[in-house]
């Protein structure tokens, strides 16, 4: 059975809208590869309500839900690109 996630709850309160009209004002995905602001946005409030204190618990914490990833972190997360 599906249930909504915390997470999700909090992240569909946010005014995606106005966060986007931001990103555009201010033009932080300008330069971005393939991590858009959303997604770092959503990592960073991962972060905050796990209690992670470094970027490598962070990727261990991503990791380790591979099953439940949905569409931004569907891919493995590493820090080291060359693992």
């Amino acid at each position: 059975m599906f249930s909504k996630s915390i997470l999700s709850t909090i992240l569909k309160a946010l005014p995606r809208d106005q966060i986007q009209k931001y990103v555009g004002q201010h033009g932080s995905d300008r330069w971005r590869k393939s991590f858009k602001t959303w997604y770092h946005l959503v990592a960073m409030l991962t972060a905050q309500f796990s209690g992670v204190n470094s970027l490598r618990e962070l990727e261990v914490l991503f990791s380790g839900h591979g099953s439940h990833r949905y569409h931004p972190f569907r891919a493995r997360i590493r820090l080291d690109p060359g693992e």
